[in-house]
């Protein structure tokens, strides 16, 4: 089974490079892969909701 993300040691580049990295096979992956996506989703969102900082890529350009 796969490890729960800490949300207070959150790193979100670190999450969303993750995520994008399970997308690029999401017609093949198993259940502890979709496990695992479900709980970087869940982490991001709730970083997110508390008020943590946008990832790198998300945070480019803006103003």
């Amino acid at each position: 089974m796969s490890e729960l993300v800490d949300v207070d040691a959150m790193d979100p580049d670190a999450t969303l490079a993750e995520l994008r990295e399970l997308a690029k096979c999401i017609d093949v992956l198993d259940y502890d892969d979709a496990i695992r996506v479900v709980e970087l989703a869940s982490a991001l969102d709730g970083w997110l909701s508390g008020g943590g900082i946008l990832p790198t890529p998300w945070n480019r350009n803006r103003t």
